[in-house]
């Protein structure tokens, strides 16, 4: 069985994600989809959700970790 290589994207969430932001994470997670390599956020909004909804666009996986208090 081949590991898919697994990369990490943690940035601001919506407090400070500008739209130019948004829109360069959602870039990186298509990217991150296109090489068939699993998208890991913290899962929450901002950067993070804008990662994993370029990474959904392109059908790929992706791994959100929520903290907890």
């Amino acid at each position: 069985m081949t590991k898919k290589r697994q990369i990490l994207v943690v940035g601001n969430n919506t407090n400070g994600c500008t739209p130019k932001h948004e829109k360069i994470a959602y870039e990186v997670g298509a990217e991150i989809a296109k090489s068939d390599s699993v998208l890991i956020t913290g899962g929450l909004g901002g950067v993070m959700s804008a990662a994993s909804h370029g990474a959904h666009d392109e059908n790929g996986l992706t791994v959100g970790i929520i903290p907890q208090k």
